[in-house]
């Protein structure tokens, strides 16, 4: 959805100030076939609760997806009564054949050793995470 404010902004002619540019990014490109992406990955995230009535915000737990071109990092995180508790699934979106992996039904981290490839994009995603998007349960 935020790409489509800057996809808008550009089709008619009109330029992004630096702060929306930093969330928002035109998929102008693709819709003129310049580009096949307009961004290195992807994320998204739900938590609960949002809000409570009567009581200030608090979040118990945070799930986030990363997911560059080819690997999906899914985290979980719950705060409860034991502490904070982080769960991680690692899925090969690009595996083909009878490997194929298009409904995320092979955890690459319950299938020990990781390959190379998938070792490396579990460093750079988990980074990612941690560097620029943050868990809300704390």
């Amino acid at each position: 959805m935020n790409d489509l404010f800057a996809t808008f902004v550009e089709l008619g002619g009109g330029a992004l100030s630096p702060s929306v540019r930093a969330d928002s990014r035109s998929l102008a490109p693709l819709l003129r076939g310049e580009a096949t992406s307009v961004r290195d990955h992807t994320y998204t995230e739900l938590f609960h609760p949002n809000f409570e009535p009567g009581q200030p915000p608090s979040v118990r737990r945070h799930s986030q997806a990363v997911r560059d071109g080819r690997f999906k990092l899914l985290r979980f995180t719950t705060r409860d009564r034991e502490g904070l508790r982080v769960e991680e699934e690692l899925f090969d979106l690009e595996r083909r054949g009878a490997d194929s992996d298009w409904f995320e039904q092979r955890n690459l981290l319950a299938e020990p050793p990781l390959a190379p490839d998938a070792a490396a994009a579990l460093a750079r995603l988990r980074e990612r995470l941690d560097r620029e998007l943050p868990t809300l349960a704390r």
